[in-house]
């Protein structure tokens, strides 16, 4: 569930900076278009790497057996 939500968060904030891109938007909101939406992506791909390692998965497994 975390690696499709924050696959859905990368797809969002790369679409968002090519739909500005594409439509010329107003200059106001340029920073958000060119540093945060990219940046949201980056942070949100970096989240579906760590979700997807092994590791991440032994460490939950490990988790629910120590409780």
């Amino acid at each position: 569930m975390l690696a499709a939500t924050a696959g859905l968060t990368a797809l969002h904030g790369l679409s968002a900076a090519v739909q500005y891109l594409l439509v010329d938007g107003p200059s106001d909101v340029a920073v958000m278009a060119y540093v945060i939406s990219p940046l949201t992506a980056a942070v949100a791909i970096a989240a579906v790497v760590m979700v997807l390692r092994p590791s991440t998965g032994h460490w939950c497994r490990h988790a629910e057996g120590s409780e």
